[in-house]
């Protein structure tokens, strides 16, 4: 995975949320009035869907006390990467799926038990070696 900017950073955290925004929306909303959901949604209405999702997301793949031990900060940071590397995780299973390699069924089990979970922690010890999570 390549380092990115602020700004790309940003860009890339803003479609996370738009993404969980509209598959909270009724199919017909999320696939004829994608745009117009993003736009006129109210941003409290915004963050209530995007918090609600994410921990409950969280909690029911990880348990309830995988972040217990972080502030705010890195929980919200820990969050945000980790819903990230599930796509990235889907990536990488979708990738394994369509190869050759020996093994395979294996393979997506362990990605898709841990590997969003273990990509995470050990961006958060990169970035910050205090957090013990």
């Amino acid at each position: 995975m390549k380092v990115l900017s602020d700004s790309e950073k940003y860009k890339q955290q803003e479609e996370l949320f738009n993404q969980i925004i509209l598959q909270h929306c009724p199919d017909i909303l999320s696939k004829k009035y994608d745009e117009r959901v993003i736009e006129k949604l109210p941003h409290a209405h915004k963050v209530a869907i995007v918090s609600s999702y994410v921990a409950s997301f969280i909690v029911y793949r990880e348990g309830l006390g995988w972040l217990a031990g972080t502030n705010a900060q890195e929980t919200f940071k820990a969050s945000i990467s980790y819903m990230n590397l599930v796509n990235y995780t889907n990536e990488l299973v979708s990738e394994v799926s369509d190869s050759k390699i020996s093994h395979k069924e294996k393979i997506i089990a362990i990605l898709n038990k841990s590997a969003a979970r273990d990509l995470t922690e050990m961006e958060m010890v990169k970035t910050s070696p205090k957090t013990v999570l």
